[in-house]
């Protein structure tokens, strides 16, 4: 088998347009479908808790995650990382449009471990 440097650029540019089709495909469901499923809402309430009241001592103690423990230890690593993407995100975007935001990172992120 002969691969031409032909060949390989060609590769490239199919695997990048389906990397782009795989990130509109998730950018349309999240669109169409913003709200989580209650696998995510454990993530999706840490990552709430983490930018809406920070990790100081005193944000601590707003945490839904003491009322309502469970598998929060184990889950908490993720969202830190998600809230400080996001955190700048969240400074210019409405409210609103904040489980839009999360979501669309969640799905980048996926995207390009693939």
């Amino acid at each position: 088998l002969v691969i031409t440097w032909a060949g390989m650029a060609n590769r490239r540019t199919l695997d990048g347009a389906l990397d782009l089709l795989t990130f509109a495909i998730v950018c349309v469901h999240i669109i169409l479908c913003p709200y989580t499923k209650v696998e995510e809402s454990f993530n999706t309430q840490a990552v709430h808790d983490i930018t809406r009241f920070g990790v100081s001592p005193s944000g601590l103690e707003h945490y839904d995650h003491f009322e309502y423990p469970g598998v929060v230890p184990r889950t908490f690593i993720a969202p830190l990382g998600l809230s400080a993407i996001l955190v700048p995100m969240f400074a210019i975007v409405s409210a609103k449009y904040h489980i839009h935001c999360l979501r669309m990172v969640i799905g980048c992120v996926s995207v390009l471990c693939l």
